[in-house]
């Protein structure tokens, strides 16, 4: 359970802090909630506690292992066709769930595939760019949080570059 003041990762949101623990009736039964104040939207969201491991609330990520985790964010990888497969649905459910590790490896995927048709004079879908954007702001808000702005900077982790770069 998490406590006022704590800092968390909530999927789809990014960074935030519990700002109080409150208790609510709802359907006859008392329950509790944590009230949560993201970093990078002006917004405050109410989570059923019993319900935040399931919605995927966590800690944030170690510095060490977010530390890991980037070195590996500019190292190319290699095309092939199984690239492809299901790499929408891959990076979706990886944003969904709040999971760092998995963002940053179908981010590298999704710029492999950008960088392939570009090459071929093919178009990058819409719909890749708004997933590139979507973990990029994921990513941010996490790397911001953990390790501070100085580190959005040097993994290079803005809009520009995780889209043409």
């Amino acid at each position: 359970m998490f406590k006022k003041g704590e800092l968390v990762i909530y999927p789809g949101h990014g960074a935030g802090k519990i700002k109080k623990t409150f208790k609510q009736k709802f359907n006859d039964e008392m329950k509790k909630y944590y009230k949560i104040a993201f970093f990078d939207a002006d917004i405050e969201l109410s989570l059923p506690v019993e319900n935040a491991e399931h919605l995927g609330l966590r800690k944030p990520t170690t510095k060490k292992d977010l530390k890991t985790m980037l070195k590996s964010i500019n190292k190319k990888t290699r095309y092939t066709k199984k690239i492809e497969d299901g790499l929408q649905d891959k990076m979706k459910k990886a944003i969904h769930n709040g999971e760092t590790d998995l963002i940053i490896k179908n981010l590298k995927r999704l710029k492999t595939v950008r960088k392939k048709r570009k090459k071929e004079g093919k178009s990058f879908k819409t719909t890749n760019s708004r997933l590139i954007s979507r973990a990029i702001e994921f990513l941010k808000s996490e790397v911001s949080l953990v390790l501070g702005d100085k580190y959005v900077e040097r993994f290079d982790l803005n809009q520009e570059s995780a889209l043409y770069g």
